[in-house]
């Protein structure tokens, strides 16, 4: 039920709440742990993106979380490439403000950093 909620041919409205749900489960760093996080946050991740034009900010926050399941296990290089690869360029992030850009920005080159 839940991955037909949000899959190709889920409909937008039904699954918003089940995207925001699970990335407020996420961001519970004791609801989870971080493999279990990491796993989920794989299969949910290219759910959002598929249609990121609708799920823009929760396909950020998903990626967010993701980042930090694999900084969590070393793995900075694969936290800083899922940071990369959201683009905050598109008209689905134009609610972004300058700092909240410039902040992704900084969080992303602080894991390729990490990854020296």
């Amino acid at each position: 039920m839940l991955w037909r909620g949000v899959g190709e041919s889920g409909a937008v409205v039904v699954s918003r709440p089940v995207l925001t749900h699970l990335a407020a489960v996420l961001n519970d760093p004791d609801a989870l742990e971080v493999e279990d996080m990491l796993a989920l946050c794989k299969h949910i991740l290219p759910l959002a993106k598929a249609k990121s034009m609708y799920y823009s900010a929760e396909e950020m926050g998903i990626a967010y979380i993701l980042a930090e399941c694999y900084q969590a296990n070393g793995d900075y290089k694969s936290a800083a490439q899922t940071m990369a690869r959201v683009d905050l360029e598109t008209q689905h992030n134009k609610n972004l403000t300058a700092a909240q850009k410039c902040r992704w920005h900084v969080d992303t080159a602080m894991f390729f950093l990490g990854s020296w």
